[in-house]
């Protein structure tokens, strides 16, 4: 009778680590998940952020340049 006992309580106390374990791992992968959501959605920013100072760098370029144009061609 003991020993079914003792087997009884270590064989509960097994599978209670193992689902414990099973929920921290769950909890775990959720909070990367989360981590990773956030840092994709900081990345995509800074991406469109510099894609913008890219056209605005593009588009100041040709501005100078066609403002250099003209005023060559105002001084001749």
């Amino acid at each position: 009778m003991i020993e079914w006992v003792s087997m009884m309580s270590t064989c509960f106390l097994y599978v209670s680590l193992l689902l414990g374990g099973f929920i921290i791992a769950i909890a775990l992968v959720v909070i990367a998940l989360i981590v990773l959501r956030k840092l994709v959605n900081e990345l995509s920013t800074h991406i469109r952020l510099g894609r913008m100072f890219r056209e605005y760098l593009a588009n100041r370029t040709k501005y100078l340049y066609w403002n250099s144009l003209q005023r060559e061609s105002e001084d001749e």
